[in-house]
């Protein structure tokens, strides 16, 4: 089976890169670790994640970090804050139609 892992450098290393990748048929996971919580925005790694992303395929994955005390849903065109995780509720993402134009949103509803 064919994860998103699967392929990956030493560069991706958890000790090297400051956060684990995991995923399942649905979505990917990337788990900051609290002392680097911007390490996944650094290269290569945004570049990949930013990859991941898109939602031009059949079946696309969605792509949110859990950084501490954050959730972060990214899109191609944004990364979308959606502040602290929500236990209770599950995440809405996709694009909605703003002033004639595809934009991304997400939100938690319950």
């Amino acid at each position: 089976m064919w994860s998103v892992v699967d392929g990956l450098d030493a560069n991706w290393r958890p000790d090297k890169a400051g956060f684990v990748v995991t995923a399942n048929q649905m979505q990917i996971f990337v788990d900051v670790d609290p002392d680097s919580p911007d390490a996944w925005r650094g290269e290569p790694y945004y570049k990949q994640i930013k990859l991941w992303s898109r939602r031009n395929r059949e079946k696309f994955l969605t792509v949110i970090v859990r950084a501490p005390g954050r959730t972060i849903m990214v899109f191609p065109e944004a990364d979308i804050d959606l502040g602290a995780p929500r236990p209770d509720a599950q995440i809405s993402s996709g694009y909605e139609t703003q002033n004639g134009r595809p934009t991304p949103y997400a939100r938690y509803v319950s």
